[in-house]
């Protein structure tokens, strides 16, 4: 789906999207779930994934799939390969795991393929980002003009603060103190379309405990409809 507005085209794209075999598809969607807590309402497959996209308008697939054990490194990467060359809408990010021993190998396997990164999944995974069985990857990674991205780490309240000490910064200003409407927000120049007037009316109704209707149901004039597309002009 793209969308015109103010002489930019803007395409929607997903940025992060497992996909499975079909085999262990249901098994390995449930895993993730269970994991993050996060109820599952789709199972990974590929052509449910373009199907479904499709649908929505969306144009672009960046797909991916976990390695739990460094012997499924390879199996998935030509999983996901295969994937890509069936499905032109989708972009491969290889599986890695941090036990690789032939690190340069796997990297030419990696590009071999026309994978276009690395994702990495260290709490899925079980490892810490900056584990030194990492560092090698990393540099290998670096010299092959690779970026690579942790989806998420683990967090020590403690070192941020030992930070924001040592900089003389106090955290609370940002993140705990009540903001005035009227204060200007580092995003206030952005134009996504739903007018900042909008959100201020939503949040005093949600101090009142209180909720807007659904779009499906009824249009609470946001703002959105500028974009001439979307939910904004489906038929309720």
């Amino acid at each position: 789906m793209s969308v015109f507005h103010n002489g930019v085209t803007y395409r929607a794209a997903d940025a992060h999207a497992h996909i499975y075999p079909g085999k262990i598809a249901e098994k390995a969607t449930g895993s993730v779930g269970e994991f993050y807590h996060i109820p599952m309402q789709n199972v990974g497959l590929p052509h449910i994934l373009a199907q479904r996209g499709e649908e929505a308008g969306i144009d672009r697939f960046l797909v991916c799939s976990v390695a739990t054990k460094v012997e499924q490194v390879r199996s998935i990467n030509q999983f996901i390969q295969e994937k890509c060359q069936k499905y032109p809408q989708f972009i491969g990010l290889a599986a890695w795991h941090q036990d690789v021993a032939d690190i340069q190998g796997e990297m030419d396997d990696i590009q071999r393929r026309g994978l276009r990164g690395i994702k990495l999944h260290p709490d899925f995974q079980r490892f810490y980002i900056d584990d030194e069985r990492m560092l090698p990857v990393y540099e290998e990674a670096h010299r092959r003009g690779c970026k690579m991205d942790g989806w998420s780490d683990y967090f020590s309240l403690e070192k941020w603060m030992e930070v924001f000490a040592s900089c003389g910064v106090d955290p609370a200003f940002y993140n705990q103190r009540r903001r005035e409407f009227t204060e200007v927000l580092p995003w206030d120049h952005l134009d996504y379309g739903i007018r900042k007037d909008f959100l201020i009316e939503e949040c005093r109704t949600a101090y009142k405990n209180r909720t807007s209707p659904d779009c499906k149901e009824a249009c609470s004039a946001c703002g959105a409809a500028c974009f001439q597309g979307g939910i904004c002009f489906e038929t309720r």
